[in-house]
This record gives C-alpha cells, structure tokens and sequence, in this order.
C-alpha cells in the first residue's frame, strides 16, 4: 500500500493553506469584501470558493461525498463561493468572513484526516466524471494545492491594491 503521492498532495495543501492564511491574518473587516470594480472579485469569495473547491476536489471527486462531508459545507456557502457564483462587495449579501474561515479550517483538516486513510492505488481509479484538468481521485487532490495557489494570487493582487506591502 503506497502513500508517497497522496502524502505528498497533502503536505502541499498544508503548506499552500499556511501560505493563504498568513495573507488573511492582517486583513481588516472591511478588507474581505473591497472589490476594484463591482463584480471583479474580493477577498471573502476567493476564500469562500477555495473551501467549496477543496471540498469538492479532496472529498467529491476524490473518494465520494459522504453524508458526514455535507455537515463541513453549508449549501449557502457552496451557492455564494462556488464555481459559477458571483463576487460581491456587499456584506450582507456575504457569509460572514469569521465563518468563512472555520468552514475552510474544517475543510481541510477533514481532508486530510480522510485522505490518510486511502492510498496511491485506491485515488488512481478512473473518475466516473473526469475534468479536463485530472482524470482520477489522486489527481483531484493533487490539483487542490495548485488551485488554491491560482487563487492566493487574486488575494494577494487585491491586498496589493487595497495598499497592503509586499511580503517575502
């Protein structure tokens, strides 16, 4: 039983969510739902929408969502965040950020207590629904550090733009 891939994928996970939250731990309330322009993005979706993907990417696809997984991610969570959902600057049209933030902690560590029982052989069954980007269980879960890296960048344009100093 081989674990060497997905112990990989998931201490690049772990290492990508220490990376997001050191760019949330500053942030001002306020902060989380500034957009440049109306529609465009902020801080709150990106957060919100890497929780609903890890979800789906580490729990969906990767082994099959069970009832205990749809506890961790509230349907209005998943409506606001998800894939063809729309950013918006209005707080009350928002989860608040606070909760935002204990879904994606609860995400996680879910996942990674869930993936540490399955193995390289397991995750590298054929997906009955597969997307462009992976084909098998494995693949999902290798691909959620890479996604939420995509959107840590948005994070990281918009801190930039609210006036926020470079990091190192």
């Amino acid at each position: 039983m081989s674990r060497t891939r997905i112990d990989a994928a998931v201490a690049r996970m772990k290492s990508t969510r220490a990376v997001l939250k050191s760019f949330l731990a500053d942030l001002q309330p306020d902060e989380w739902f500034w957009m440049p322009h109306e529609g465009v993005t902020n801080v709150v979706w990106q957060v919100g929408h890497i929780a609903a993907a890890q979800y789906g990417l580490c729990m969906v696809r990767a082994r099959g969502e069970q009832v205990t997984d749809q506890l961790l991610m509230p349907q209005e969570l998943r409506e606001r965040y998800g894939r063809a959902s729309t950013p918006s600057a209005t707080p009350a049209e928002n989860v608040d950020p606070h909760e935002v933030v204990r879904v994606l902690d609860a995400i996680g560590e879910h996942a990674y207590s869930e993936l540490a029982l399955l193995d390289d052989d397991f995750l590298d069954t054929p997906l009955d629904d597969p997307h462009p980007m992976f084909k098998t269980g494995l693949e999902s879960v290798e691909f959620a550090a890479s996604h939420e890296l995509m959107h840590i960048g948005q994070v990281v344009l918009l801190r930039r733009l609210m006036g926020h100093q470079p990091r190192r």
